[in-house]
């Protein structure tokens, strides 16, 4: 079946202000009581990540599953969630290619025609903006205009940046909590979801 992450990525937040930004919105958490103020092993890697606090429920939102059609229950929600292995918060700070994994990929669409260009070998340019060309562009096969990578649009949503906040097999995240995380950055966030 596999673990799910929700990431909360902040495409502008500069390397040299990531960690800062990180440390505020971790200790905001812990504030609030989301999660707890120790890292556990209750996400892959080291150094582990900040698990569910007593009140974790004020950042879900509820949600149906397709497979039933009936509502769950915020009760039920905050249950499966703690009864995961991983279901901890990690900080990602670094230059990151924010993705999904390998939960597909539907679109590539050029920023200036709108061609979706899925299928083409796009991938050189992410490897240039990952060692360091902000600049990084791909030409559009179609319209031939080159654009910088971080301006295609991805579907699923990919984002590239050195900030993020990866929820481990969290359920949806309400609205109103992630416009709350969106405003300790100062900047608009874009939300991933995948599998691995």
């Amino acid at each position: 079946m596999g673990d799910s992450f929700r990431t909360i990525v902040d495409p502008l937040a500069s390397l040299d202000e990531a960690q800062a930004m990180a440390e505020r919105v971790i200790q905001h958490l812990i504030e609030r009581k989301i999660v707890k103020p120790e890292r556990t092993d209750r996400t892959p890697g080291d150094p582990g990540g900040y698990p569910p606090g007593e009140n974790v429920a004020e950042a879900l939102a509820t949600w149906t599953p397709c497979s039933t059609g009936v509502p769950l229950s915020l009760e039920e929600i905050t249950h499966d969630l703690l009864r995961c292995g991983w279901n901890g918060v990690d900080a990602v700070v670094g230059r990151t290619v924010f993705h999904n994994f390998g939960a597909g990929l539907d679109v590539v669409r050029c920023p200036v025609c709108l061609a979706n260009q899925e299928g083409k070998n796009w991938g050189d340019a992410i490897g240039r903006w990952f060692k360091g060309d902000d600049l990084a562009s791909f030409r559009c096969p179609n319209c031939r205009e080159s654009s910088p990578i971080t301006e295609w649009k991805f579907d699923p949503p990919w984002a590239f940046g050195n900030l993020g906040f990866k929820f481990w097999n969290w359920p949806p995240l309400k609205r109103s909590f992630i416009e709350q995380i969106s405003g300790i950055l100062g900047h608009r966030v874009i939300m991933i979801a995948g599998k691995i």
